[in-house]
């Protein structure tokens, strides 16, 4: 529902650190082909706020968020399997 209302020209924000809420709008954005902007934002202690700008359309931003999740899941699989 997003896209489509992304695509029709309505400006939504939203803000997540759910990695699977971000790849649903990676994959609908290259399904509806979609621009839509991501900005991750960081910022380690002592210096100032950064921030990278991704459009989901054409690539998937990479952070501490995400690489946890796909980590965590891996593992949960491993376990499953008794790997």
């Amino acid at each position: 529902m997003l896209m489509l209302m992304a695509k029709s020209g309505i400006q939504i924000f939203l803000a997540t650190h759910n990695y699977f809420f971000l790849k649903q709008l990676h994959l609908s954005a290259r399904r509806y082909n979609v621009t839509t902007n991501c900005y991750s934002l960081s910022r380690e202690r002592g210096r100032s706020l950064a921030y990278a700008v991704y459009d989901l359309k054409s690539e998937f931003p990479e952070n501490p968020i995400s690489d946890e999740a796909i980590g965590m899941s891996d593992e949960e699989v491993k376990l499953d399997l008794a790997l």
